[in-house]
Parts: structure tokens; sequence; C-alpha cells
């Protein structure tokens, strides 16, 4: 069974970034898991994931140039100059350096099993997380019996 990881990656400003490379890693098998930005086009900078129980960072950079022409990276990067390649992504030809959640001190995000929780994914490296409700269904869940792990945090 998975947990849910969704959120939005945005500018500091709250300006939606689309055609960004998220993925998240599970820091005990370095499996990683990757999504686009706004992969819905909604202009909104969302991203989803589904993923094994375990704990994980999240991080963002951009997708790399050589991936134009219909490679089904996302929505944002049919040529080299749709979204993905453009800022803030892309300055002058020139890539951000990769981003990651909790900026210098990275956070990490236990998912657990039928679990979900979210994040506003900042461009800076700041967060705003989520998933209180989350973490009182799935504990009521927990105490019911039908799941094995009580809890989504953000530690």
């Amino acid at each position: 069974m998975y947990g849910q990881l969704t959120g939005v990656f945005t500018q500091a400003n709250g300006t939606p970034i689309r055609g960004a490379n998220i993925w998240a890693k599970d820091i005990n098998t370095n499996k990683v898991f990757s999504s686009v930005s706004d992969y819905l086009s909604q202009n909104t900078g969302y991203f989803k994931f589904l993923l094994l129980p375990g704990i994980y960072t999240l991080h963002a950079e951009v997708i790399h140039t050589g991936f134009t022409s219909g490679s089904s990276v996302g929505p944002y990067s049919e040529t080299s100059s749709d979204l993905s390649f453009q800022p803030p992504l892309y300055n002058n030809g020139v890539a951000i350096a990769p981003v990651v959640f909790g900026g210098g001190a990275p956070t990490q995000l236990d998912i657990a099993a039928g679990c979900a929780s979210s994040a506003i994914f900042k461009m800076d490296g700041n967060w705003i997380g989520g998933g209180i409700v989350a973490q009182t269904i799935c504990h009521l869940l927990y105490l019911l019996g039908f799941l094995p792990h009580p809890l989504v945090l953000l530690r």
C-alpha cells in the first residue's frame, strides 16, 4: 500500500513554477521517484507522488535541455523555448542550482501507507507542510486496525 505526497512548487513570492523536475528520495533505500511541477497544466505548480512507506527528502531541479521534442518529461518541454527551459528555472541558458525542501537542513517526510500529506515547496527552499487532518484520519484507521502505521510526519 502506498502513501501520497502532493504539493505545489512556487517561487518565494508564491508564483507557481511550471515544468521543474520534482523528485523524492527515500533516505534508507536511496530510491528516487520523479514528477514534473504543474504536469496537469493548471498553472499551479502542482505535483503528486504515490510512495512506498518510508522517510523521504524532496528536491527540485531543472529538466536537462536535451529532453525536448516529445520526450514525455512534461507539458513544458516540447521545444527549447518552452517554460521548462526559461526563467526562473534557467537564466540566460544557465540552470538553477538544485533546491532541497527545507533548505540547508533538508526536511524529512515520513510517508505511511494509506495516508496523505501535502507541501508548499518554495524555490528558495522554504516550505509549508500539511497533513494534520490526514494524520488524524490515519491514526484513527490505525487504532481501528486498518493501517499498520499511524502517522504521516514532517521531521
